[in-house]
């Protein structure tokens, strides 16, 4: 009986033990993913600092000019932000090179030399470009922001949450000029444009 009893014990101690392992194992992948993310969004707001003059230079509509100086002063606040994050963290400050901003940089520049300088065509397309970024930083960081709630780091998941907030107020501001600035008067001359052309 007594044997009985200490088999059953060692049983649930294994389990216990595979348990353990298990939630550790997770949390070092949530960690890892965690830090892929960090890694990827810290090149993508480093390299707007580069691509932002690009498109407020080819923007010719002054609260889109505006906007887009604003989002750039936000980046440098953004980049300051992931650094902290890695010092709190230990962590030597890394990027990891972000395809999805990369590509995204891509067609603003693509936009910049198909289309005419002062157009509002052009104005369509910055702004187009310009929530596109909106939309993968504010994924990036709602990810990241509950990421760091799943790791028990609430002062990094409340550094991060007030970046993602920031992007969301930035966002619903693009979409303003765009309904308000953009769209309509584009439309309006690409017809005039193609009735040119007949």
């Amino acid at each position: 009986m007594k044997k009985a009893i200490n088999n059953n014990m060692d049983l649930t101690e294994t389990s216990f033990e595979r348990t353990i392992v298990k939630e550790q194992s997770e949390e070092l992948m949530i960690k890892q993913l965690f830090m892929e993310e960090l890694k990827e969004i810290y090149w993508g707001e480093k390299y707007l600092l580069k691509i932002l003059p690009k498109m407020q230079k080819g923007a010719s509509i002054l609260e889109l000019k505006d906007m887009i100086e604003d989002h750039t002063f936000s980046a440098e606040d953004h980049v300051d932000r992931i650094e902290q994050v890695f010092e709190i963290l230990g962590e030597d400050t890394q990027v990891k090179r972000n395809s999805v901003m990369e590509d995204i940089a891509k067609k603003a520049e693509s936009i910049l030399e198909s289309t005419p300088e002062d157009s509002l065509v052009r104005n369509a397309g910055i702004i187009m470009v310009a929530q596109k970024i909106k939309y993968h930083e504010i994924a990036s960081y709602s990810m990241l922001t509950k990421l760091a709630h799943t790791l028990g780091k609430s002062k990094i998941a409340g550094i991060l949450g007030r970046t993602l907030h920031e992007e969301k107020v930035a966002n619903e501001a693009l979409i303003v000029i765009g309904e308000e600035y953009i769209n309509e008067s584009a439309l309006l001359e690409t017809e005039s444009e193609f009735e040119k052309g007949e």
